[in-house]
């Protein structure tokens, strides 16, 4: 089933029209949000990073624009881990796996 998105969708690929069930804005499952949000985040980030590494991005201006994204979605990471609960364990040792 296809919803519009809502004021605050953070996701542009839903194009601002679509909604495309990430949940980072919540209206999925509340509960779930942040977690949610990580996930978005994270992924942007993980992109951002193969980017930074790519000759095809190497301008000054892309490398410039593309390290301030990494700062500002590390900024949001650590804004969604503050409201996540991880079992005990913090945000590293559930993406590595280490307990």
């Amino acid at each position: 089933m296809s919803y519009g998105v809502t004021k605050k969708c953070i996701n542009p690929d839903s194009y601002g029209v679509i909604c495309v069930h990430c949940n980072a804005c919540g209206r999925i499952d509340k509960t779930t949000m942040w977690q949610s949000r990580y996930d978005f985040y994270y992924s942007r980030l993980k992109e951002l990073l193969d980017k930074y590494d790519d000759d095809f991005y190497k301008s000054n201006l892309q490398q410039t624009n593309i390290a301030s994204d990494i700062i500002y979605f590390g900024k949001k990471i650590k804004e969604c881990v503050a409201h996540i609960d991880f079992g005990g364990m913090d945000a590293f040792e559930v993406e590595s796996g280490v307990e």
